[in-house]
């Protein structure tokens, strides 16, 4: 329960450094992952959101190529994964 003050703390840094024109993908206990991850809360027909695992929003992000600036940020919730998640070069 403790790391989730280092996950916020780390969430705001991401948001508050400035990025050129950075594509956004939201992730959110409540998103899905067939949703784009473009939106940070569910929109009311519940057709797009925010993606729901961080390898999806990983992956979204990827598609962009790595030229394109790009920024993964997490709603509040508890976030379990199933397997090991790793971030590699192309992801930096």
């Amino acid at each position: 329960m403790k790391n989730w003050h280092v996950i916020m703390i780390v969430c705001f840094l991401l948001v508050s450094c400035p990025a050129a024109r950075a594509t956004d993908f939201y992730v959110a206990p409540d998103g899905n992952d067939a949703w784009s991850g473009e939106l940070p809360t569910p929109n009311e027909s519940r057709t797009d959101g925010p993606l729901a695992t961080f390898r999806a929003a990983r992956d979204a992000a990827r598609k962009l190529g790595p030229k394109k600036p790009r920024r993964i940020l997490a709603r509040g919730g508890d976030y379990f994964l199933g397997q090991t998640f790793a971030l590699e070069a192309q992801d930096s």
